[in-house]
């Protein structure tokens, strides 16, 4: 039963990372009130101080309300006229929150004043400032997965070191993963110690030959299972990453 599952997720994540272009992976995101609005990104990562710039459409004027800030240095900087054009999410040094909500909403005749989208902003702490004197476990190793309902998963690497496979306390796979370069080459997985972030666990996995532009691949329904077990995410190359 194991090994059909992770077989059946390797040909997902192989045909995925081999038959798309790599742009792909910077194409617009599914809104919810598609017809009038159209982000990259529907949720992403900012350090205090940092900024995030994405490509935006909107075909009517729109405003933005956010919620959630504790700094008044925490904005996203718009036209508020109609159009694809950039916009830039701010994150002010003196944050304190760990979630802002920005609620982009069309501004135009009364009967579309309710049309609005939500974008989620996680605000991260710094990264450790040597990431890189974290140890490797050794290939026979797992690196334990503290799930949110109390027990304990595995991380694990398979098929050659090229699939990441979650699995829960019994050893049963919840999820599988891959890391994909900018030329859609699968990359060789090393798995560290996992990493907690706000009481959340992060598993953590470094790339072999690849440190830069890397991509994570994960289906629509590993993702959604990994998200139930309350791991949002991977520790990637240094770095906290949230599932694509």
């Amino acid at each position: 039963m194991k090994k059909s599952f992770v077989k059946r997720l390797l040909a997902t994540l192989i045909v995925f990372a081999t038959l798309v272009p790599a742009t792909t992976f910077s194409a617009y995101a599914e809104s919810t009130v598609g017809d009038w609005f159209d982000f990259e990104k529907l949720q992403m990562q900012i350090e205090p101080g940092g900024s995030f710039t994405q490509r935006f459409t909107s075909i009517n004027p729109y405003r933005v309300f956010q919620t959630g800030n504790t700094s008044k240095k925490t904005y996203v900087a718009i036209s508020g006229k109609s159009g694809s054009q950039d916009i830039t999410f701010h994150v002010g040094a003196d944050e304190t929150a760990s979630r802002v909500m920005f609620w982009f909403y069309v501004w135009g005749a009364p009967d579309e004043a309710d049309i609005h989208q939500g974008i989620i902003v996680d605000v991260v702490q710094p990264n450790p400032a040597k990431p890189d004197t974290r140890t490797a476990l050794a290939a026979s190793d797992t690196a334990a997965v503290a799930f949110s309902n109390g027990t304990t998963g595995s991380l694990t690497t398979a098929f050659d070191n090229n699939v990441g496979l979650l699995s829960d306390a019994k050893g049963t796979p919840r999820a599988a993963f891959a890391i994909v370069s900018k030329e859609n080459q699968l990359c060789k997985l090393q798995v560290y110690e996992s990493v907690a972030l706000n009481g959340y666990c992060f598993p953590a996995v470094r790339t072999v030959g690849y440190d830069k532009e890397v991509t994570i691949s994960i289906s629509e329904a590993d993702k959604a299972a990994a998200i139930a077990d309350g791991v949002f995410g991977l520790y990637l190359n240094g770095k906290y990453v949230l599932w694509p």
